[in-house]
């Protein structure tokens, strides 16, 4: 946090990873942090639904 002043942690971001690798993320927000964590998870599970 020293590093980036500005910084604000926070649900709701989740990293896109496959096969160990990190891929990219996929965030959400307007609802209670822990609402928005799921919906990102499902946004994850829809985009690597096999």
């Amino acid at each position: 946090m020293l590093a980036f002043p500005e910084f604000f942690p926070n649900q709701g971001g989740l990293p896109i990873k496959v096969d160990g690798q990190i891929l990219g993320g996929i965030s959400a927000s307007g609802a209670k942090s822990e609402i928005d964590e799921q919906v990102a998870q499902a946004g994850i599970d829809a985009l690597l639904k096999k």
